[in-house]
């Protein structure tokens, strides 16, 4: 699953039911919005972690900011080596 999101100008905090994708336990690859982004628009960060949909994911989106995000299912990884 492939997730973008993009802001006006108004910075905010969204979460992400992932229940809804179908999968249970995932590799997250992203560019999100970096420390400094809010006063450069050129920063971003290049996130990679795991998780479970039993959480919401959550993401911080600066002023006029923007992320996307791929989650992959290690379920479907394993199954493909």
């Amino acid at each position: 699953w492939y997730v973008g999101a993009m802001n006006n100008w108004t910075e905010r905090e969204i979460e992400i039911d992932l229940s809804t994708l179908g999968i249970e336990n995932y590799n997250l690859t992203g560019i999100i919005d970096g420390i400094n982004s809010n006063r450069y628009a050129a920063d971003y960060k290049v996130i990679s972690l795991q998780g479970t949909a039993e959480k919401k994911f959550a993401i911080k989106l600066s002023k006029g900011g923007g992320s996307v995000l791929r989650f992959e299912n290690q379920y479907r990884n394993k199954q493909m080596n």
